[in-house]
């Protein structure tokens, strides 16, 4: 475990509940299934930044590259995705399927990876835990997650 960063508790946590869904490999290019849908790297925040950077500017518009980064944790998870497929696009879908205007959806999130879906909904709900450039979206900001800002947020909106 000791290139998972064995002594960042919450980072082996978290990978450890992947379970059967996590695959480790020695060369992933070799390795990846054509059908592959996604592929995470996960790990210390200041690796998981350089390597957001360079796959970025690698694959750029082949591919979509979210960044879930937890600063006060020192950890970071990055999604590797086809350029189509985002948390905002599964709520397009979800609301052409159930014929729902984007008006009546409520989305809540407290990361990048959650942005588009934030700004599709017809109510983006940011966390105040999220990272505060998220913040600047402009979108309302509930309580932390130790605070409930999900409850919250249910309460004021759903009930």
């Amino acid at each position: 475990m000791a290139s998972l960063a064995a002594d960042n508790e919450m980072l082996v946590g978290y990978v450890d509940r992947s379970g059967r869904d996590r695959v480790t490999v020695g060369d992933l290019e070799s390795e990846l299934p054509a059908d592959s849908i996604q592929v995470m790297f996960a790990g210390r925040l200041g690796g998981m930044l350089d390597l957001y950077l360079r796959l970025v500017e690698v694959l750029g518009a082949t591919a979509r590259v979210e960044r879930t980064f937890y600063p006060a944790l020192d950890m970071g998870f990055l999604d590797v995705l086809h350029p189509e497929v985002s948390k905002g696009e599964a709520l397009t879908f979800l609301q052409q399927r159930w014929s729902i205007a984007a008006a009546d959806t409520i989305a809540i999130g407290d990361n990048w990876n959650d942005k588009e879906m934030l700004v599709r909904a017809g109510r983006g709900l940011v966390m105040g835990n999220a990272d505060p450039a998220l913040h600047a979206l402009g979108l309302e900001v509930l309580p932390t997650n130790d605070e409930e800002g999900v409850a919250v947020a249910i309460e004021k909106y759903v009930l």
